[in-house]
């Protein structure tokens, strides 16, 4: 990837992390926004599908030494925030799914006929209010979303690594240093 590829890249990742923390936060309020925008899981499938392209790219262009994955192209003290950064974005991840899975219902919040109703395997086990519907379809977006987020704020982490790197390298070969 370019300069400007990695820039367009980086603001893309930024967007994607900053529209999934509001889908996310969308989901304590009761709101599931993939129920307004159905296409809305094909842009969660494409960020997961643009991070390893990315993370793999940067991998081959930092050349990292020894087992140093992610933000490679940080100085030691800016990538040590950005691990804690990443890493407590994962461990949320993490409770988020938790809380989810001990705190769900038995079955998965769908409409049959128009009415909210709770199903397993096809029969409905029980009939929901509007409210019920609403919150149980929030706590299904909401563990993907935490992992969206997660993943989006890593890339964009990571993107911004290698703008800073790629604006030091442009700064040492003006000044004739090599890097």
């Amino acid at each position: 990837m370019g300069r400007l590829t990695t820039f367009l890249v980086f603001v893309l990742a930024v967007i994607a992390f900053l529209a999934s923390a509001v889908i996310h936060v969308a989901t304590y309020f009761d709101l599931s926004l993939t129920d307004r925008w159905r296409g809305l899981q094909w842009v969660f499938f494409a960020v997961f599908l643009i991070s390893i392209v990315i993370i793999s790219d940067i991998q081959e262009r930092t050349n990292p030494r020894g087992r140093t994955y992610l933000f490679t192209a940080f100085e030691p003290r800016a990538k040590s925030v950005a691990e804690v950064a990443s890493t407590t974005l994962l461990v949320y991840t993490f409770v988020v799914y938790l809380v989810g899975v001990l705190g769900s219902d038995p079955g998965r919040a769908s409409r049959v006929d128009g009415k909210p109703v709770i199903s397993r395997h096809g029969k409905i086990i029980r009939e929901l209010s509007e409210p019920e519907y609403s919150h149980a379809k929030a706590l299904e977006i909401r563990g993907f979303s935490a992992l969206l987020c997660a993943f989006s704020g890593t890339d964009a982490l990571e993107l911004f690594s290698v703008v800073l790197l790629e604006k030091k390298k442009r700064t040492m070969k003006a000044k004739g240093v090599a890097y």
